[in-house]
């Protein structure tokens, strides 16, 4: 009964920041981004495809099942690899595993800034098909059959040292949902 619970974005490389100032109880985000922090536990509890997105009004939005080589003749965006250099290295790792060489690429400061760069026409993006929830009021999304076996995982993250039953509720809670 005297639970306060809060959601909020902070930019990736100030996640473990906020976990060690104790700002925040618990992070979600790539493994990756948790995995060198040994104060930390993590947990992977879902695995998303992922997909293309676009504006509407996009040359790809007509086009019902694009290819990463029809994709790579367009701007592409992703987060800065100094704001996110996981999340960066990760998708750079996965463009090279499928072989996607785009033309060009806009780094943006934030994902809240490269979608606003797909929302405007200006690039597309690679992103988890769990984003289409929360942005498919303004993006077109296409399933890549060349990603088909590569999928993200998402994964919660803790501090070691805490001892939360409403953290261990969450992830049991997460882990049963996946």
């Amino acid at each position: 009964p005297q639970i306060n619970i809060k959601s909020v974005i902070i930019p990736p490389h100030k996640m473990m920041q906020a976990i060690d100032a104790r700002e925040i109880d618990a992070a979600i985000g790539f493994p990756q981004e948790f995995e060198a922090n040994t104060a930390l536990t993590h947990r992977i509890f879902r695995r998303d495809k992922l997909m293309v997105a676009m504006a509407p009004h996009h040359p790809l939005a007509s086009c019902p099942a694009p290819t990463l080589e029809q994709i790579s003749s367009y701007t592409v965006t992703v987060v800065h690899p100094q704001k996110a250099p996981m999340i960066y290295l990760y998708m750079c790792g996965l463009w090279e595993k499928a072989g996607f060489k785009p033309r060009n690429v806009i780094h943006s400061p934030t994902l809240d800034d490269a979608l606003l760069e797909v929302a405007l026409g200006n690039a597309v993006i690679l992103i988890t098909e769990q984003s289409y929830s929360v942005y498919n009021t303004f993006l077109t999304y296409s399933p890549l059959k060349e990603l088909e076996g590569y999928n993200t995982e998402i994964a919660i993250a803790w501090g070691k040292d805490r001892e939360n039953p409403i953290i261990k509720g969450l992830v049991w809670t997460l882990l049963e949902q996946s």
